[in-house]
């Protein structure tokens, strides 16, 4: 199993509200600003992470997290605590909030790196419909506003929006009590 919808959901309109508006969009353009990368046609904020000055840096060693934008962090902290009692978590990694435009993609790829393979994958969907589809080889999951889903990132693994409404979602990375890559 690659992927997974969890027995949790959130109400996100707030966190939407905030979220749209912020100025923060592609402050740090690691995955987006060059045109060969899987993730060129998205926008993201890098809400939680280790120095924003230079995460390439980090890349392949572990790194002490920070919480980034005083005017995200009330809104994502309630989130990301409640994901991690929900799925046993005993750290919190990456919290990278992505925008995917309507009508664009985010091309095959799989995740590398230290981060990738220390931490699972939960995406909270800010914004979703079942238009747009998170797919694997043979797999897609469809999903609406407020829902939670894990995946499995070290299989390659892409997102179609097909429809005329940005897909926003919530990547939370969690090192949990049961192990790497699991619902």
């Amino acid at each position: 199993m690659f992927i997974s919808k969890l027995k949790i959901t959130f109400d996100t309109a707030a966190a939407l509200e905030v979220i749209k508006n912020s100025n923060r969009w592609n402050s740090v353009a690691l995955r987006t600003e060059a045109t060969t990368s899987p993730h060129h046609q998205v926008d993201d904020i890098w809400a939680h992470y280790g120095s924003l000055k230079d995460p390439l840096v980090q890349y392949d060693l572990p790194f002490k997290f920070h919480w980034y934008y005083e005017e995200l962090t009330p809104i994502l902290k309630p989130i990301a605590d409640a994901l991690m009692v929900h799925v046993d978590g005993i750290q919190l990694g990456l919290i990278l909030i992505t925008r995917i435009p309507a009508g664009s993609r985010v091309l095959p790829h799989i995740d590398k790196g230290w981060h990738a393979k220390t931490f699972s994958k939960y995406c909270v969907c800010v914004q979703a419909n079942k238009e747009q589809a998170f797919c694997f080889e043979g797999q897609e999951l469809r999903t609406e506003t407020g829902e939670v889903f894990w995946f499995d990132n070290s299989k390659s693994h892409w997102v179609n929006n097909d429809s005329d409404q940005d897909r926003i979602s919530l990547i939370v990375c969690i090192k949990t009590a049961s192990g790497i890559h699991n619902a």
